[in-house]
């Protein structure tokens, strides 16, 4: 069973990434959060994942050179996230999908089919459908997570790494970044978090949506520089999906964050050869010790730091986002990404 600690820190998690899309003010920003071009190939779907489960996609772009976004969680979607990495598909193809369990995919609610390893058959299975030799994998938070267990076990079908703010490397690493955060919400958002989370469960369909968005509006503010009135609107698109995939990201969560145990992924990190670019923004609200450690450990990756950004950085600065991301996908690192060469510790 997952512990009420770790419970209470994925699902700060789950209200971040509800968090992670938001209006830019400016005509400029906001196209370049809107997308590529109109003329633009896009395809929305079902392909059959591992266990015969459907799973949702939206296909953006054309291009020969393929991309993956894989969002975060475990349990969420790519609603509110995505649309950020839909520009690069002006140059290349961009596919996103929700993942089992989740958005609006197949409910999987039975703990033993929402394993790690199940999202990373179905990652597969994605490969497989569109007949994708090689990709690139931008993972989002959990998707950091994702995206290196499947480079680990596929590393000839992975060409390079865009970790968006990811999850801790290690378990050990998560206490420093919940006291941190706990602190910044301070004792009434807290309680008034926990007590929305147990409302959703036995909430009406129509209540559970009002209440997800609530969960939204508490915390997602801790993780942009920028948070505006159109922030929080965007950021509840994340909510856009059936209330049944709402109530059901607890079993996602509770079943794939149980099935990593007491994880450690640096040994793992330490084996991929592949170009990796790790991202944050340099005014995160969490702890950058984790960070820093992805990019030590793993042997051909960079840190870098957007700056007046804060850990949904690609929200409050898209178009520096889009330049150096853009920068790594066509083969280089950008100049201002730097080597971490000292391990933060043995957490």
């Amino acid at each position: 069973m997952i512990s009420a600690d770790m419970r209470t820190f994925f699902l700060m998690v789950w209200v971040v990434l509800l968090a992670t899309s938001a209006f830019s003010q400016t005509e400029s920003d906001k196209q370049t959060r809107t997308g590529p071009p109109s003329d633009s190939t896009i395809d929305e779907g079902y392909f059959i994942g591992a266990d015969d489960v459907r799973l949702f996609y939206r296909k953006v772009g054309s291009g020969k050179d393929i991309v993956v976004f894989l969002h975060g969680g475990p349990g969420s979607n790519f609603r509110g996230n995505g649309d950020y990495m839909e520009p690069l598909a002006a140059r290349r193809t961009v596919i996103m999908y929700d993942q089992r369990g989740s958005g609006l995919s197949e409910l999987v609610t039975d703990p033993k089919l929402l394993t790690t390893e199940d999202h990373v058959r179905d990652l597969e299975k994605l490969r497989q459908h569109f007949g994708i030799k090689s990709m690139t994998l931008i993972g989002l938070s959990w998707g950091s997570g994702l995206a290196v267990m499947y480079a680990a076990k596929h590393p000839e079908r992975v060409e390079r790494l865009l970790l968006i703010s990811p999850i801790s490397p290690t378990k050990g690493f998560i206490n420093e970044r919940m006291a941190k955060l706990n602190s910044l919400l301070g004792e009434a958002a807290i309680s008034r978090r926990n007590e929305i989370r147990e409302k959703i469960g036995r909430a009406s369909d129509e209540e559970t949506v009002a209440l997800c968005r609530k969960l939204s509006d508490i915390t997602f503010r801790l993780y942009l520089v920028n948070p505006t009135t159109e922030n929080l609107r965007h950021a509840a698109r994340r909510c856009e999906i059936p209330p049944a995939a709402i109530r059901n990201r607890y079993v996602v969560e509770a079943a794939t964050v149980a099935s990593l145990g007491e994880w450690d992924f640096r040994p793992m990190l330490a084996r991929l050869r592949m170009p990796a670019l790790v991202m944050e923004g340099a005014k995160t609200n969490v702890p950058l010790d984790a960070t820093r450690e992805w990019v030590a450990v793993m042997p051909n990756a960079r840190l870098l730091l957007i700056p007046e950004a804060g850990h949904e950085f690609f929200v409050d600065q898209p178009t520096a986002f889009l330049k150096v991301a853009e920068r790594f996908l066509r083969g280089r690192f950008p100049k201002e990404a730097e080597v971490v060469r000292k391990s933060g510790g043995p957490k």
